[in-house]
């Protein structure tokens, strides 16, 4: 879930730090629209993200949404070093990160 949903969840910051808020809620916005389309075309219905693992439209768009809201909640420095201490063990996943914090 991590290798799809963290650089999105990143870029999203990225955009935020250079373009301001307004250009971060744009994008946002895409992404739920996304999320919510795509959502209902999922036939054994929507897993919880600690299980979503090749989810393609989870990751990249609920996973990504949701690691941008913590990293807003944490603040970016907290967020980035435990993104950084995280990729150190090599256990990538969504529940890894989420038991971390």
């Amino acid at each position: 879930m991590l290798r799809v949903a963290l650089p999105e969840a990143l870029s999203l910051q990225l955009v935020e730090k250079e373009l301001g808020a307004d250009a971060t809620e744009l994008l946002v916005e895409q992404k739920m629209k996304t999320y919510n389309k795509d959502r209902h075309n999922d036939a054994n219905g929507e897993p919880p993200l600690l299980l979503a693992d090749g989810k393609d439209y989870l990751e990249a768009n609920r996973g990504a949404l949701t690691l941008f809201a913590w990293s807003q909640e944490l603040g970016t420095a907290v967020f980035n070093r435990e993104v950084a201490a995280l990729q150190k063990t090599g256990n990538i996943t969504f529940a890894a990160f989420y038991a971390k914090l």
